[in-house]
């Protein structure tokens, strides 16, 4: 299964500026009330309200409706609306992923983060992403260069996420739904320093989970340092996941070494 690239969205251009201009124009337009309107051209028989059907009256009110305005209207009341601006990560995090591989061993899944990896990988490349990082059930694209559907927020959280759980459900062979979020950065560090916070999250939460597995940790939970030293010699990978970036031909890039670059690692 493999998506075509979305990063272009056929419809005509538009912006915040463009749409606020166009909604200040039919504002007072379409609020009018439609009952007083004119018979529309085309509309069969010249008959009074009165004497009309409640289908009749129906179809000429619906016939009165002007879609394209009333598009512009609704259109900006939409919630969540606006643009992203560039650059800016969607995160897109498992919804009830614990319950969804209750069946398989844990706190996490190889044979699942490679499918994660693999969706995240083909989403990267179709929406015209720069980085992708997966850890847990989270996946992290990076925009830079370009923004998909020119960053309309509304698009960007709603058909990334839905095609994230197309394919992760294909691949893993159960129904999965992702949420999404947008969050801004600011230049490549900013980026860099992003992606080493949600790596610290999910090694703090597998550490932890990893830890009351193996019967460390009963009810406190000690500090992050006491219980890597707990789990020394464990294999903690999984723990902050892995990275992929354009530049390496969406292979995977070592995180200390990319975070290195930026001071970070």
């Amino acid at each position: 299964m493999r998506w075509r690239s979305v990063s272009v969205e056929l419809s005509p251009p538009e912006g915040p500026a463009a749409e606020e201009a166009a909604r200040a124009a039919v504002r007072d337009a379409s609020r009018e009330e439609l009952r007083e309107a004119p018979p529309p051209e085309g509309f069969p028989g010249g008959k009074g309200l009165a004497a009309m059907t409640s289908a009749e009256r129906l179809i000429r009110a619906l016939l009165a409706v002007k879609p394209p305005e009333l598009e512009v209207d609704y259109r900006s009341r939409e919630s969540p609306r606006g643009y992203a601006e560039l650059p800016f990560a969607v995160r897109m995090d498992g919804v009830g992923f614990g319950k969804a591989f209750a069946d398989l061993p844990g706190p996490r899944n190889i044979g699942v983060h490679r499918a994660l990896r693999r969706a995240a990988l083909e989403l990267a490349e179709a929406s015209g992403a720069v980085l992708a990082y997966i850890v847990s059930d989270e996946i992290n694209l990076i925009y830079r260069e370009a923004a998909p559907y020119r960053g309309r927020v509304q698009k960007l959280i709603s058909v990334l996420p839905s095609a994230l759980s197309a394919k992760a459900s294909v691949l893993l062979g159960r129904p999965l739904y992702f949420d999404a979020r947008i969050v801004r950065l600011y230049d490549d560090r900013d980026a860099a320093r992003y992606v080493a916070y949600r790596a610290r999250v999910g090694l703090n939460n597998y550490a932890i989970s990893l830890a009351r597995e193996r019967g460390l940790i009963s009810n406190t939970t000690p500090p992050i340092g006491e219980i890597l030293k707990g789990l020394s010699g464990a294999d903690l990978s999984l723990g902050w996941g892995s990275l992929l970036a354009k530049e390496n031909k969406w292979n995977d890039v070592d995180l200390c070494a990319f975070l290195t670059r930026y001071g970070l690692c």
